[in-house]
């Protein structure tokens, strides 16, 4: 979903500046709803499927992290796989919208 370059996040995507109004590849970025440890997620618009998205992006500290990128990836695989709950102790599911 994000830009890579040399398989990390490009950092220009992954600053400290809001996304919110960006477009990256198909998806019109909205208003951020949320963030974390690992990074902040975007509500956005995927102009290909016409449909409301929630867009997670890595936190640039923990782009260098293999660790992260690796349970990031991993978030990202269970989603398209078709998972609708993902759940970790403490904290809310992700839902397949």
């Amino acid at each position: 979903m994000i830009p890579l370059e040399a398989g990390r996040p490009s950092t220009a995507l992954t600053g400290s500046a809001p996304l919110s109004g960006v477009t990256l590849g198909q998806y019109q970025v909205g208003a951020r709803i949320g963030g974390g440890g690992m990074g902040a997620v975007y509500k956005a618009h995927d102009r290909r499927l016409d449909r409301w998205v929630a867009l997670k992006v890595l936190a640039p500290d923990l782009e260098r992290d293999d660790a992260a990128r690796e349970r990031f990836l991993m978030e990202a695989r269970m989603a398209s796989a078709g998972y609708t709950t993902v759940e970790w102790q403490n904290r809310q599911g992700v839902r397949d919208a």
